[in-house]
Protein backbone atom coordinates (compact mmCIF):
# COMPACT_ATOMS: atom_id res chain seq x y z
CA UNK A 1 0.00 0.00 0.00
CA UNK A 2 2.98 2.14 0.92
CA UNK A 3 4.42 1.88 -2.38
CA UNK A 4 1.87 2.54 -4.26
CA UNK A 5 1.42 6.34 -2.82
CA UNK A 6 5.08 6.62 -3.51
CA UNK A 7 4.37 5.85 -7.05
CA UNK A 8 1.55 8.05 -7.13
CA UNK A 9 3.41 11.15 -5.25
CA UNK A 10 6.48 10.46 -7.75
CA UNK A 11 4.18 10.79 -10.56
CA UNK A 12 2.77 14.23 -9.02
CA UNK A 13 6.34 15.63 -8.80
CA UNK A 14 7.63 14.38 -12.79
CA UNK A 15 3.78 16.39 -14.08
CA UNK A 16 4.52 19.46 -12.21
CA UNK A 17 7.92 19.85 -13.25
CA UNK A 18 7.43 19.20 -16.86
CA UNK A 19 4.96 21.69 -16.85
CA UNK A 20 6.84 24.12 -15.30
CA UNK A 21 9.43 23.73 -18.17
CA UNK A 22 7.25 23.88 -21.07
CA UNK A 23 5.62 27.28 -19.72
CA UNK A 24 9.54 28.53 -18.73
CA UNK A 25 10.48 27.86 -22.61
CA UNK A 26 6.99 29.14 -24.12
CA UNK A 27 8.12 32.12 -22.11
CA UNK A 28 11.91 32.52 -23.66
CA UNK A 29 11.14 31.56 -27.28
CA UNK A 30 13.36 34.58 -29.29
CA UNK A 31 11.03 36.84 -31.20
CA UNK A 32 11.88 38.17 -34.50
CA UNK A 33 14.23 40.38 -34.89
CA UNK A 34 12.43 42.84 -36.74
CA UNK A 35 10.01 42.81 -33.60
CA UNK A 36 12.45 42.89 -31.25
CA UNK A 37 14.54 46.30 -32.66
CA UNK A 38 10.91 47.83 -33.04
CA UNK A 39 10.48 47.47 -29.72
CA UNK A 40 13.39 48.83 -28.37
CA UNK A 41 14.57 51.48 -30.63
CA UNK A 42 11.19 53.22 -31.92
CA UNK A 43 11.42 56.62 -31.35
CA UNK A 44 8.13 58.75 -31.22
CA UNK A 45 9.08 62.16 -33.40
CA UNK A 46 6.36 64.72 -34.76
CA UNK A 47 6.75 65.56 -38.54
CA UNK A 48 6.36 68.42 -40.21
CA UNK A 49 6.22 69.52 -44.26
CA UNK A 50 8.97 72.02 -46.19
CA UNK A 51 7.89 74.63 -47.02
CA UNK A 52 8.35 76.91 -50.29
CA UNK A 53 7.51 80.84 -49.33
CA UNK A 54 9.01 84.30 -48.68
CA UNK A 55 11.15 84.81 -45.24
CA UNK A 56 12.07 87.86 -44.29
CA UNK A 57 15.36 88.52 -42.32
CA UNK A 58 14.97 91.22 -39.72
CA UNK A 59 17.24 93.06 -37.68
CA UNK A 60 15.96 94.28 -34.26
CA UNK A 61 17.19 96.67 -32.78
CA UNK A 62 15.20 99.47 -29.53
CA UNK A 63 15.12 103.22 -29.41
CA UNK A 64 12.82 105.91 -28.40
CA UNK A 65 10.52 108.56 -30.14
CA UNK A 66 12.33 111.53 -30.78
CA UNK A 67 11.51 115.03 -32.84
CA UNK A 68 12.88 115.55 -36.11
CA UNK A 69 16.21 117.06 -36.28
CA UNK A 70 15.69 120.62 -37.12
CA UNK A 71 11.96 120.49 -36.88
CA UNK A 72 11.74 122.14 -33.11
CA UNK A 73 10.33 125.57 -33.51
CA UNK A 74 11.57 128.27 -30.81
CA UNK A 75 8.92 131.11 -29.52
CA UNK A 76 11.20 133.91 -28.81
CA UNK A 77 10.70 137.87 -29.60
CA UNK A 78 12.94 140.36 -31.19
CA UNK A 79 12.46 142.54 -27.94
CA UNK A 80 13.08 142.74 -24.11
CA UNK A 81 9.97 140.92 -22.95
CA UNK A 82 8.21 140.63 -19.36
CA UNK A 83 6.56 137.24 -18.72
CA UNK A 84 3.22 137.72 -17.25
CA UNK A 85 2.15 133.55 -17.23
CA UNK A 86 2.88 130.53 -18.95
CA UNK A 87 0.08 128.62 -19.52
CA UNK A 88 1.51 125.29 -20.98
CA UNK A 89 3.89 122.48 -19.64
CA UNK A 90 6.52 120.25 -21.42
CA UNK A 91 4.69 117.30 -23.44
CA UNK A 92 1.49 119.16 -23.44
CA UNK A 93 -0.49 118.42 -26.87
CA UNK A 94 -2.16 121.97 -28.18
CA UNK A 95 -4.16 122.50 -31.24
CA UNK A 96 -4.24 125.33 -33.41
CA UNK A 97 -4.68 128.59 -31.57
CA UNK A 98 -4.08 127.24 -28.04
CA UNK A 99 -2.75 129.71 -25.65
CA UNK A 100 1.14 130.04 -24.48
CA UNK A 101 2.44 133.00 -22.91
CA UNK A 102 0.68 136.05 -21.77
CA UNK A 103 3.66 138.55 -22.51
CA UNK A 104 4.26 142.56 -22.12
CA UNK A 105 7.39 144.76 -23.69
CA UNK A 106 9.99 145.29 -21.14
CA UNK A 107 9.66 149.13 -19.46
CA UNK A 108 12.88 149.84 -21.67
CA UNK A 109 11.35 148.01 -24.60
CA UNK A 110 8.31 150.66 -24.30
CA UNK A 111 10.57 153.42 -23.90
CA UNK A 112 12.64 152.22 -26.84
CA UNK A 113 9.22 152.63 -28.53
CA UNK A 114 8.28 155.96 -27.58
CA UNK A 115 11.02 157.51 -28.40
CA UNK A 116 11.20 156.15 -31.63
CA UNK A 117 7.64 157.46 -32.29
CA UNK A 118 8.80 160.71 -30.83
CA UNK A 119 11.56 161.01 -33.39
CA UNK A 120 9.30 160.27 -36.33
CA UNK A 121 7.23 163.09 -35.41
CA UNK A 122 10.02 165.64 -34.85
CA UNK A 123 11.61 164.55 -38.10
CA UNK A 124 8.41 165.06 -40.03
CA UNK A 125 8.09 168.54 -38.40
CA UNK A 126 11.63 169.45 -39.20
CA UNK A 127 11.13 168.00 -42.81
CA UNK A 128 8.03 170.46 -42.95
CA UNK A 129 10.09 173.74 -42.44
CA UNK A 130 12.64 172.77 -44.43
CA UNK A 131 10.31 172.18 -47.76
CA UNK A 132 8.40 175.96 -47.02
CA UNK A 133 12.25 177.35 -46.87
CA UNK A 134 13.37 175.85 -49.81
CA UNK A 135 9.84 177.22 -51.32
CA UNK A 136 11.34 180.62 -50.07
CA UNK A 137 14.91 179.64 -51.16
CA UNK A 138 15.83 180.50 -47.34
CA UNK A 139 17.55 176.82 -47.44
CA UNK A 140 19.59 174.60 -49.97
CA UNK A 141 18.80 171.35 -52.08
CA UNK A 142 21.61 170.07 -49.59
CA UNK A 143 19.31 170.94 -46.37
CA UNK A 144 16.30 169.49 -47.87
CA UNK A 145 18.11 166.32 -48.42
CA UNK A 146 19.06 166.01 -45.21
CA UNK A 147 15.34 166.92 -43.96
CA UNK A 148 14.32 164.24 -45.77
CA UNK A 149 16.68 161.95 -45.10
CA UNK A 150 16.26 162.43 -41.46
CA UNK A 151 12.64 161.77 -41.75
CA UNK A 152 12.70 158.83 -43.58
CA UNK A 153 14.70 157.28 -41.09
CA UNK A 154 12.40 158.22 -38.50
CA UNK A 155 9.34 155.96 -40.14
CA UNK A 156 12.02 153.24 -41.02
CA UNK A 157 12.69 152.81 -36.92
CA UNK A 158 9.21 153.14 -36.02
CA UNK A 159 7.83 150.62 -38.54
CA UNK A 160 10.38 148.45 -37.40
CA UNK A 161 9.66 148.30 -33.85
CA UNK A 162 5.79 148.12 -34.86
CA UNK A 163 6.74 145.23 -37.09
CA UNK A 164 8.26 143.35 -34.36
CA UNK A 165 5.05 143.92 -31.95
CA UNK A 166 6.57 145.70 -29.54
CA UNK A 167 3.27 147.69 -28.84
CA UNK A 168 0.55 145.03 -29.91
CA UNK A 169 1.74 141.94 -28.43
CA UNK A 170 0.25 140.17 -25.17
CA UNK A 171 0.19 137.24 -25.87
CA UNK A 172 1.86 134.13 -27.86
CA UNK A 173 -0.08 131.34 -29.33
CA UNK A 174 0.24 127.84 -30.84
CA UNK A 175 0.24 128.51 -35.14
CA UNK A 176 -0.61 124.63 -35.62
CA UNK A 177 -1.12 121.55 -33.98
CA UNK A 178 2.09 120.56 -32.35
CA UNK A 179 3.42 119.18 -28.92
CA UNK A 180 5.26 121.51 -26.07
CA UNK A 181 9.46 120.20 -26.22
CA UNK A 182 10.82 122.88 -23.55
CA UNK A 183 9.24 125.55 -21.61
CA UNK A 184 12.27 128.19 -20.57
CA UNK A 185 10.44 130.92 -19.27
CA UNK A 186 8.79 131.63 -15.59
CA UNK A 187 5.79 134.24 -14.68
CA UNK A 188 7.28 137.18 -13.91
CA UNK A 189 10.80 136.88 -15.40
CA UNK A 190 12.65 139.70 -17.35
CA UNK A 191 13.56 137.55 -21.03
CA UNK A 192 16.41 139.60 -23.41
CA UNK A 193 15.42 140.34 -26.66
CA UNK A 194 15.86 136.80 -28.58
CA UNK A 195 15.59 134.55 -26.34
CA UNK A 196 13.49 131.44 -26.56
CA UNK A 197 10.44 130.95 -24.43
CA UNK A 198 8.89 128.03 -25.30
CA UNK A 199 10.18 125.13 -27.89
CA UNK A 200 7.45 123.41 -29.75
CA UNK A 201 7.46 120.19 -31.57
CA UNK A 202 4.91 119.95 -35.15
CA UNK A 203 2.16 117.50 -34.81
CA UNK A 204 3.58 115.53 -37.81
CA UNK A 205 7.46 115.56 -36.98
CA UNK A 206 8.22 112.64 -34.88
CA UNK A 207 10.25 109.83 -35.69
CA UNK A 208 12.34 107.11 -34.07
CA UNK A 209 15.73 106.81 -33.32
CA UNK A 210 16.79 103.41 -32.80
CA UNK A 211 20.83 101.95 -32.06
CA UNK A 212 21.41 99.22 -34.26
CA UNK A 213 24.66 96.79 -33.23
CA UNK A 214 27.57 97.33 -35.79
CA UNK A 215 27.59 93.80 -37.11
CA UNK A 216 24.28 94.31 -38.34
CA UNK A 217 24.58 97.52 -39.88
CA UNK A 218 25.74 96.36 -43.29
CA UNK A 219 22.50 95.16 -43.85
CA UNK A 220 20.70 98.80 -42.96
CA UNK A 221 20.08 100.70 -45.93
CA UNK A 222 18.06 104.07 -46.40
CA UNK A 223 14.27 102.78 -47.30
CA UNK A 224 13.91 99.91 -45.66
CA UNK A 225 10.17 98.57 -44.12
CA UNK A 226 10.38 98.73 -40.24
CA UNK A 227 7.71 97.57 -38.08
CA UNK A 228 7.73 99.65 -34.80
CA UNK A 229 6.42 98.24 -31.80
CA UNK A 230 5.84 100.02 -28.26
CA UNK A 231 3.51 99.72 -25.48
CA UNK A 232 1.22 102.49 -25.92
CA UNK A 233 0.56 100.88 -29.32
CA UNK A 234 -2.06 98.17 -28.48
CA UNK A 235 -3.47 98.13 -31.99
CA UNK A 236 -0.76 95.96 -33.40
CA UNK A 237 2.80 97.38 -35.35
CA UNK A 238 3.22 100.84 -36.45
CA UNK A 239 4.55 100.71 -40.27
CA UNK A 240 7.56 102.73 -40.88
CA UNK A 241 10.28 103.73 -42.90
CA UNK A 242 14.62 103.58 -42.51
CA UNK A 243 15.25 107.40 -43.50
CA UNK A 244 18.47 107.72 -42.14
CA UNK A 245 21.67 105.50 -41.06
CA UNK A 246 24.53 107.64 -39.50
CA UNK A 247 28.07 106.26 -39.46
CA UNK A 248 29.13 107.09 -36.33
CA UNK A 249 28.93 104.90 -32.84
CA UNK A 250 27.40 105.88 -29.60
CA UNK A 251 30.22 106.05 -27.13
CA UNK A 252 27.58 105.38 -24.29
CA UNK A 253 25.75 102.73 -25.77
CA UNK A 254 28.25 101.67 -28.38
CA UNK A 255 25.56 101.50 -30.74
CA UNK A 256 25.27 103.12 -34.39
CA UNK A 257 21.74 105.17 -34.83
CA UNK A 258 19.16 104.55 -37.31
CA UNK A 259 16.04 107.06 -38.04
CA UNK A 260 12.68 105.45 -38.23
CA UNK A 261 10.34 108.07 -40.31
CA UNK A 262 6.40 107.26 -40.02
CA UNK A 263 2.83 108.60 -41.58
CA UNK A 264 1.09 111.05 -40.60
CA UNK A 265 -1.61 109.43 -39.40
CA UNK A 266 0.79 107.18 -37.02
CA UNK A 267 2.24 110.29 -34.76
CA UNK A 268 -0.93 110.24 -32.51
CA UNK A 269 0.05 106.77 -31.63
CA UNK A 270 3.23 108.07 -30.21
CA UNK A 271 4.81 109.63 -27.32
CA UNK A 272 7.60 111.46 -27.21
CA UNK A 273 10.57 109.45 -25.34
CA UNK A 274 8.48 106.33 -25.22
CA UNK A 275 10.15 102.94 -25.84
CA UNK A 276 10.30 101.46 -28.67
CA UNK A 277 11.15 98.26 -30.55
CA UNK A 278 11.64 98.20 -34.47
CA UNK A 279 12.20 95.38 -36.57
CA UNK A 280 14.23 96.51 -39.79
CA UNK A 281 13.91 94.55 -42.51
CA UNK A 282 16.89 93.72 -44.59
CA UNK A 283 16.09 90.93 -46.87
CA UNK A 284 13.39 88.83 -47.97
CA UNK A 285 14.35 85.30 -49.79
CA UNK A 286 11.80 83.11 -51.46
CA UNK A 287 13.03 79.58 -50.26
CA UNK A 288 12.94 76.42 -48.50
CA UNK A 289 11.31 77.12 -45.00
CA UNK A 290 11.07 74.46 -41.80
CA UNK A 291 10.44 75.11 -38.20
CA UNK A 292 13.23 76.09 -36.40
CA UNK A 293 13.48 73.14 -33.98
CA UNK A 294 13.74 70.80 -36.43
CA UNK A 295 17.56 72.19 -37.79
CA UNK A 296 20.23 70.56 -35.00
CA UNK A 297 23.82 72.21 -34.63
CA UNK A 298 26.65 70.01 -35.65
CA UNK A 299 30.43 70.97 -35.29
CA UNK A 300 30.36 73.85 -37.85
CA UNK A 301 27.32 73.40 -39.70
CA UNK A 302 23.70 71.99 -39.21
CA UNK A 303 21.85 68.46 -40.26
CA UNK A 304 18.14 67.49 -40.00
CA UNK A 305 16.28 64.15 -40.45
CA UNK A 306 13.61 63.16 -42.70
CA UNK A 307 11.20 59.96 -42.67
CA UNK A 308 11.83 57.12 -44.84
CA UNK A 309 9.95 53.83 -44.50
CA UNK A 310 9.83 54.39 -40.54
CA UNK A 311 13.11 54.98 -40.61
CA UNK A 312 15.01 58.74 -40.10
CA UNK A 313 17.08 59.81 -43.09
CA UNK A 314 19.97 62.34 -42.11
CA UNK A 315 20.66 65.84 -44.03
CA UNK A 316 23.40 67.93 -43.57
CA UNK A 317 22.00 71.37 -44.25
CA UNK A 318 23.10 75.09 -44.75
CA UNK A 319 21.19 77.80 -43.26
CA UNK A 320 20.04 81.00 -44.33
CA UNK A 321 17.68 83.38 -43.15
CA UNK A 322 16.60 82.58 -39.44
CA UNK A 323 13.25 84.00 -37.52
CA UNK A 324 12.58 83.29 -34.32
CA UNK A 325 10.01 80.48 -35.32
CA UNK A 326 11.63 79.34 -38.94
CA UNK A 327 14.85 79.06 -41.08
CA UNK A 328 15.46 78.60 -44.12
CA UNK A 329 17.80 75.91 -45.39
CA UNK A 330 19.80 74.83 -48.28
CA UNK A 331 20.34 71.42 -49.32
CA UNK A 332 20.14 69.74 -53.07
CA UNK A 333 18.18 66.54 -52.20
CA UNK A 334 15.30 68.25 -50.35
CA UNK A 335 12.62 69.84 -51.45
CA UNK A 336 8.84 71.19 -50.69
CA UNK A 337 6.83 68.85 -49.13
CA UNK A 338 9.44 66.82 -47.75
CA UNK A 339 8.50 65.92 -44.07
CA UNK A 340 11.27 67.02 -41.40
CA UNK A 341 11.29 65.99 -37.57
CA UNK A 342 10.88 68.66 -35.43
CA UNK A 343 10.02 66.72 -32.22
CA UNK A 344 12.46 63.76 -31.00
CA UNK A 345 14.89 64.38 -33.60
CA UNK A 346 18.02 64.98 -30.54
CA UNK A 347 17.10 61.50 -29.59
CA UNK A 348 17.66 59.89 -33.52
CA UNK A 349 20.91 58.71 -35.43
CA UNK A 350 20.62 57.85 -39.03
CA UNK A 351 18.77 54.90 -39.97
CA UNK A 352 17.22 54.69 -36.16
CA UNK A 353 13.35 53.53 -36.23
CA UNK A 354 11.05 55.88 -35.86
CA UNK A 355 7.34 55.89 -35.17
CA UNK A 356 5.40 59.71 -35.69
CA UNK A 357 3.34 60.56 -32.43
CA UNK A 358 -0.33 59.31 -32.73
CA UNK A 359 0.29 56.38 -35.08
CA UNK A 360 0.88 52.87 -34.75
Amino acid sequence: MKSRFLVAGGLVVAIGIGFWAFAFTRSNVAKPQGEEESAEKSTQVQLSAIENKAITEVVSAFGTVVPQAGKIVSINLPFETVVRHVLVTRGQSLRAADLLIQISASPAAQLQFRQALSAKELAQNELDQAEKQFGLKFATNKDLSEAQKAARDAQSTLECLQQQGINAITELRAKSACYVDKVNAQDGQLVAAGTSLVELIGGDDLEIKLGVRTDALDNVQAGQPVSLYTDSASTGPIPGQVRLVTHEVDPATGLVEVFVGIGPQDHVRLLIGAYVRGEIQTRIDDALVVPKSAVLPEDDGFYLFTVANKKAVKHTVKVGIQTPNEVEILSPDLKAGDEVVTVGNYELTDGAAVEEEGQK
